[in-house]
């Protein structure tokens, strides 16, 4: 994936998820998705998901702020205008920023009301997100009830209005546990709206929720390797694994296609992509969990025989 190398923050210290940060910050793999023109590394996804999926079978957590980062510069390059990506990448990488989400479209809150000029106001309780308090930048969602649908914007961490509670209850993108963000009259301008409320469905918009399921896959493919290979290796989890590996290859070739495509990208194509990534989530997942099934009854084995 790079020649950079990752460290594993000391798991002693009192804050290890801010030593994760700066583990990533260190690495050079966060410019890994931005594109050269602005000043990024341009790795296609297949090499970008296998160091992931690689990353996972060391430290699944750092493995998961890693692929956070990546869908939202994805997000960006997505979603964003020309100038909100020549504003927002090439600064990404300069300054090193880590990037997570606050984003759940399922649902009605926060709640976003129209201010100055274009702009909106959000308050109440947002979605739960991963050691948001380490990360730089955010995409986060808000709920606008006068058009029936929620705005995607971009917005720093340290931003007034942005209050970040103690340990959520996990139910955030692939997270076992985070944050949980509560909005005071948080404060978006115009210029960080990615998504405006009311937007019609675009292809890019689909294209990114398939993108997170693939990211999904790979972390569970990562996770699966995990499991000592003479327990990984029996049942039907190899056959599982082996499928979903192949799964994910090929989502991957197709989401650089789709990428390739740019603002020409229709939602056959973008559909193609996203459900062979929603095939190897699934394949994934059962992979993972016959892995696990399999581990647990080896040790309640394992624990008669004592």
């Amino acid at each position: 994936m790079s020649e950079a190398r990752l460290h594993s923050p000391d798991p002693r210290t009192p804050r290890p998820m801010a030593g994760w940060a700066a583990s990533l910050r260190d690495s050079g793999l966060l410019a890994l998705a931005v594109p050269r023109v602005f000043v990024g590394m341009e790795r296609d996804w297949g090499e970008i998901f296998a160091g992931v999926r690689h990353l996972a079978e060391q430290e699944l957590e750092l493995a998961r702020r890693l692929a956070l980062h990546h869908l939202q510069i994805a997000s960006i390059r997505l979603l964003g205008s020309p100038e909100q990506q020549r504003r927002l990448l090439p600064a990404s990488v300069e300054r090193r920023w880590l990037w997570s989400e606050a984003v759940d479209l399922r649902r009605a809150q926060p709640e976003a009301q129209e201010h100055w000029r274009g702009g909106f106001l959000v308050g109440g309780r947002g979605s739960d997100c991963f050691a948001v308090e380490d990360v730089d930048r955010l995409l986060i969602s808000a709920w606008h009830a006068p058009s029936r649908a929620h705005l995607i914007a971009v917005a720093e961490t340290g931003r007034a209005g942005i209050d970040i509670s103690g340990l959520a209850d996990g139910s955030g993108l692939f997270l076992p546990a985070g944050q949980r963000l509560h909005y005071q009259r948080l404060r978006l301008h115009p210029e960080d709206i990615l998504v405006p409320p009311g937007l019609p469905p675009t292809p890019c918009g689909q294209l990114r929720e398939g993108l997170t399921r693939l990211a999904q896959a790979n972390l569970d493919l990562g996770q699966a390797a995990r499991v000592p290979g003479d327990v990984a290796g029996q049942g039907e989890a190899p056959r599982l694994l082996a499928l979903a590996l192949r799964l994910v290859e090929l989502a991957a070739e197709s989401f650089q296609a789709a990428f390739a495509r740019g603002g020409a990208l229709t939602f056959r194509e973008s559909a193609a992509a996203s459900l062979l990534a929603s095939e190897a989530e699934a394949v994934a997942r059962a992979g993972l969990l016959a892995c696990l099934r399999r581990q647990a009854l080896e040790a309640r084995l394992l624990g008669a025989a004592l």
